[in-house]
């Protein structure tokens, strides 16, 4: 049903947590 958004959600997260923040900055734009 939302796993797109869950998925979204949990990879925007994981992104903010281990990569250095505004490298994907574009990537995650809503």
């Amino acid at each position: 049903m939302n796993d797109w958004l869950i998925f979204a959600n949990n990879w925007s997260d994981f992104a903010n947590n281990w990569l250095p923040n505004g490298v994907l900055s574009p990537l995650f734009i809503p």
